[in-house]
Formats: C-alpha cells, structure tokens, sequence
C-alpha cells in the first residue's frame, strides 16, 4: 500500500495461502485452544484450530513454536496463519512439515483489534504455543551494508537515513514444501511508518532482484519474509545512490497530427552525465515500439493525446522517471 502499506499485500497472500494448505478449514473441525492472557499474550493448543489476543497499537515479536508434528512416524504439514479482525495484519507464520520448529516475525499493529492465530493445518497432538511481546524501535542501529536471514524469520530493526539506495536481493534453497501445489519467495523491506518496499517476489528456487528506491525521511525499517520455505537463505546487499539535483519535466514539440513526427526534450538534468531512455504513451496506455526521442504520429493515434516518460540514469545515481504534459487530440 502507499498510505497502506502496498509492501504488505493482504487479499493477495490469503488467496495464495490458502489455495496452498491441503485441507480446508471446513474439513479440519477447529479444535479449541487456550485463549491469550492480557499479561503474557501468549497462545497455546493442540493440533489444528485457533486462538485469539486483543492488541493494542504497535510492534510485536510474534514467536511461534510448535513440536509433536507427526503423523505416525512421519513429519506432518504444519500450516498456520495470524489473521485480524480489521483487515490489516495477514501473516504466513508457518508451511513446513517437520515435526518441530520455531519462526519469529515482526507485525505492526496499526489500530487496537483482535488478532486470531489460525493452525490450518498439523498433527492431531502437535503442541503449538504463540506469543506477543510488545517491542520499541528506540536503539535501533544503522542500517548495515548487508542483511540475511532464514525462512519467514523477521530481520530486526534498522534505522535507515534519508537518501537513495539500492538494494540486491540473492535468495536460495525455496523448495516447494511437500503436498503444496504452488510456491514462491517473496521478500519486502517495511517501515513503521509505512514507506514499505517490495524487494523480491517470484515462483523459483533461487534468483536474485535489484530495485532502487528513494527513502524521505530517516525511520526506523525491517526486512520481512512475506512467503518462504522454511530453509531458504536470503540477504540483501545495501548501496547509498547520489541523486540527481535537477530532473525537469520533459517537453514535446512537434504538431500533433497523423504522419508528424513529435520529439522529446529531456531537458538540463543536474549533474550532468545523465542517459536517457524513452517510452511514448497513447493516453495511458504504452505504445508498442516507442522508445525513442522521436515518435511518429500513426493512424492509431487519431483522436488520442501523446506522452512520453523520460527515465534518467547515471551510474552511482539513484534512476528517476520523469513524464511529460500530453499533446492536444491527435487530428488526422
């Protein structure tokens, strides 16, 4: 969410968590689980079934830990989910199948709710216990130049100074738990105060993504395992970019006619030394082709208005992509 978040999807993960767990809620028949005391958040239970804690606004650690996951001799699928009565917290805590295991991870409560811990799926004596401690930001160290981390673990917090950066992300060993029809890895870096960023998302085993981003204000930020196996590695590398000083809005000359040719004018960017790329747009829509500094009006453009972004980049410079005002209606 920008303002909500667009690092944190909700609707999307439930989709795709719940498409993956074997068996549906409906089939299970939730056992009952020991509801959270106000004092120690903490929730326990055996087997499938749920649990549910009143949080307030803030940060928690949410750990949870479980063992006794077997079916017979053999390790079951252990699935679980933290859901929120308003909508705003959905987290993977676990999809593994070994009889034992732990995962931490950092959730931001955004408004006082219910928060219910959902077992979807496990062993019928498998042993699970959740707990909420209530954590502050305040000591949080610089931002390193490296991160990593294992599975769905929350890295901890960082402060991070306002600037441009860029950030390469290298994960492996996401393996498809057993039984699921559907995987991937999906990293995110969150704020506390809701500049999150999508790092990395993608169905194979192993890659590696690089995205650049400008960061307004100096805040405190975490790395966030959205979706992973529970023994995949990950780390992310940190670059401090310069940025531009001057990035004008393009402008278009040329008559806005079929069969004229209209030229972008990227302007004086500051410093100097910048490269430009081009992309023409048919109303909102991009047009096929159109990478260059010219264009030239088709029959397609008729009764439509012209744009083009102008992406500027130098090495060691944080990339910005600027858009011009559009022509008048295209006549023919």
């Amino acid at each position: 969410m920008t303002a909500l978040h667009s690092a944190r999807p909700k609707t999307t993960l439930r989709h795709l968590v719940l498409g993956m767990l074997v068996i549906a809620l409906s089939a299970l028949g939730l056992a009952a689980a020991t509801p959270a005391s106000a004092a120690t958040k903490t929730l326990t239970g055996i087997g499938p079934g749920e649990a549910s804690v009143s949080l307030a606004k803030g940060m928690y650690d949410v750990t949870l830990t479980y063992s006794g996951n077997a079916n017979g001799e053999d390790p079951a699928l252990f699935g679980a989910l933290l859901n929120s009565d308003n909508d705003t917290v959905l987290e993977l805590l676990a999809v593994d199948q070994r009889t034992e295991h732990s995962t931490h991870k950092l959730v931001q409560i955004f408004l006082k709710t219910k928060v219910t811990f959902q077992v979807m799926d496990a062993g019928s004596d498998a042993a699970w216990t959740v707990t909420f401690e209530s954590v502050g930001t305040d000591g949080a160290p610089a931002m390193p130049t490296s991160v990593s981390g294992v599975g769905l673990n929350s890295s901890p917090f960082y402060r991070l100074k306002a600037g441009a950066y860029q950030m390469t992300t290298t994960f492996a060993g996401n393996v498809r738990p057993e039984g699921e029809t559907e995987w991937k890895f999906s990293l995110a870096l969150y704020d506390v105060n809701g500049d999150d960023h999508a790092l990395t998302s993608g169905s194979k085993t192993s890659g590696t993504a690089t995205t650049s981003f400008r960061v307004p204000r100096t805040s405190v930020y975490w790395f966030h395992p959205q979706i992973a196996s529970t023994d995949a590695t990950w780390s992310v590398q940190i670059t401090t970019l310069k940025q531009f000083t001057s990035t004008p809005t393009p402008k278009i000359s040329g008559t806005a006619k079929v069969g004229k040719t209209l030229k972008a004018k990227a302007g004086t960017w500051k410093p100097s030394g910048a490269k430009f790329s081009y992309q023409w747009y048919r109303g909102s829509s991009k047009i096929s082709g159109a990478t260059k500094s010219s264009y030239k009006l088709t029959s397609k453009d008729k009764g439509k208005k012209i744009k083009v972004k102008v992406t500027g980049s130098k090495s060691g410079y944080l990339s910005v992509a600027k858009t011009s005002k559009t022509t008048s209606s295209v006549k023919k």
